[in-house]
């Protein structure tokens, strides 16, 4: 039973993780394509709702990660608190630093 509740947790907490990612990626795309159109000296009437694209997407994918950390939390301690070496708890530093 104690393993279950461990498993559950890590659950939350990756398909939390997985969300907050893909709104990163979205926010980097956003950015990409903010600099592309700045560079090719399109205006700023065409540039602005792209950069409010990616604001709104870095603001969202701050928030998301609020949870992210809590259910991190979490789930490290219900690890401690098991003993449990089976189950594999990744970082959600990868979702901070993507390229």
């Amino acid at each position: 039973m104690e393993n279950t509740s461990l498993k559950v947790a890590v659950r939350e907490y990756l398909k939390l993780l997985v969300a907050a990612c893909d709104l990163r990626v979205q926010a980097d795309e956003a950015t990409k394509l903010v600099t592309l159109l700045s560079k090719s000296k399109s205006s700023q009437e065409e540039i602005r709702p792209h950069r409010i694209r990616y604001h709104t997407l870095y603001a969202q994918w701050d928030i998301a990660m609020e949870p992210v950390k809590l259910a991190y939390q979490k789930a490290i301690g219900l690890k401690r608190e098991f003993l449990d070496d089976d189950v594999s708890i990744p970082s959600f530093g990868r979702c901070l630093f993507l390229d």
